[in-house]
């Protein structure tokens, strides 16, 4: 019964998140979870010591550790070509809005992601196809870049 009470419970918590709403109501919150994804890009930047894009290789999910093809380095020291990660200890979300998902190291082989890592933790892999609710791949490394130049 308690198990019985608690879907109950997540279930209609997120059937509220993601309801239909009139046109003009859901083109306000998707524009202002953009807006909140790009405010995260920043404060992700400041944190990383690494970022860089690169291709997943390889994914034990026994071990976590992933093997990655860096492609290109934005910030840090990674190394170019084949790199292995240790993926993060702790859970993913699942939920309607891309900014609830943002720090996500969710991989798939074959895709190609934008990688924030500090200390040798990931912190997130964004895949680099982005959908019209996502921050943009370009308005990302344009923050990444403003971050940088500040610091």
């Amino acid at each position: 019964m308690r198990f019985f009470f608690l879907t109950l419970l997540f279930v209609s918590a997120n059937s509220s998140a993601c309801q239909d709403r009139p046109p003009r109501e859901q083109n306000r919150i998707d524009r202002a979870d953009i807006e909140l994804q790009a405010e995260m890009v920043e404060s992700l930047a400041a944190v990383s010591d690494e970022i860089f894009i690169g291709e997943v290789i390889e994914e034990d999910l026994a071990s976590r550790v992933v093997r990655i093809d860096v492609k290109e380095l934005i910030l840090g020291n990674a190394k170019f070509g084949l790199t292995k990660w240790q993926l993060p200890d702790r859970g993913i979300s699942i939920a309607c809005r891309p900014s609830q998902m943002f720090h996500n190291v969710f991989l798939h082989v074959g895709r190609t992601y934008i990688f924030y890592a500090e200390s040798g933790e990931l912190l997130r892999g964004g895949w680099i196809e982005r959908s019209w609710l996502d921050v943009s791949l370009d308005r990302e490394l344009q923050i990444i870049e403003l971050v940088q130049n500040d610091t």
